[in-house]
């Protein structure tokens, strides 16, 4: 639990640093505190490349699960798609979906290593990592 919430937290202030401000309602803010489910984060920039991102934070070895039906990938399209207005609410649910038609959403795996480097990955519509 301690480790997903550092990974949540150093998702978040990774974004900060970048110009994001977090725009998804269930924030991780204790190390001890109660984890969540779903869509770890959704960052939103509007000066940003892209301006809106959805990430997946993971520390150490921790990987993208898949749902009981194999199918379903955490972080796929369809994944996030059933828990999108959950994360952020109705208020900026409709312009989320709006910018993922466009093209104006980034999504990210964050990995946190256990010596504290950090590694962004790029994410297809599989939820499989772009490999430049």
């Amino acid at each position: 639990m301690r480790k997903g919430n550092y990974g949540e937290m150093t998702t978040d202030e990774i974004y900060r640093q970048l110009g994001y401000e977090r725009i998804s309602l269930d924030m991780t803010t204790e190390i001890d505190g109660a984890t969540h489910h779903g869509i770890d984060g959704v960052y939103h920039n509007p000066n940003g490349h892209p301006p809106y991102i959805i990430a997946e934070a993971k520390y150490g070895s921790a990987r993208l699960s898949y749902l009981k039906n194999p199918e379903i990938k955490q972080m796929s399209r369809e994944w996030i798609g059933d828990r999108l207005k959950d994360a952020v609410g109705g208020r900026n649910f409709e312009e989320i979906v709006t910018a993922m038609d466009s093209g104006d959403v980034g999504y990210q795996l964050v990995k946190v290593r256990k010596n504290g480097d950090i590694m962004i990955n790029n994410l297809d519509k599989k939820a499989n990592i772009i490999r430049p």
